[in-house]
């Protein structure tokens, strides 16, 4: 703690720019290709801004993660509910749709 409190003013780095340079060497690739987010909701919501424009249909289970609903309407996507299969994603009907 002591050695950290000459740095405890300092703004945490958003982007995680030394741990996201680390990443990328260890698995062989660009940091441009790696994207961190403070937990899965806000991975969803990146997601969100590439791929749903208004009026976007999204396919979801009736049992989907609740963050998907939300993301979709965040967005002005249609969200399209499939029933559930004996309490699983029922594929078949999807690509029905």
């Amino acid at each position: 703690m002591q050695k950290s409190l000459n740095q405890v003013h300092l703004y945490p780095d958003g982007n995680a720019f030394y741990l996201k340079n680390k990443l990328a060497e260890k698995l062989g690739l660009s940091s441009a290709n790696l994207i961190l987010g403070n937990g899965s909701n806000e991975i969803i919501e990146f997601v969100g801004h590439a791929l749903i424009a208004p009026e976007s249909e999204v396919v979801v289970s009736q049992y989907c993660f609740a963050v998907y609903p939300i993301v979709t309407h965040l967005f002005g996507g249609k969200l399209v509910t499939v029933p559930a299969k004996a309490y699983g994603h029922d594929l078949e009907e999807c690509w029905r749709l």
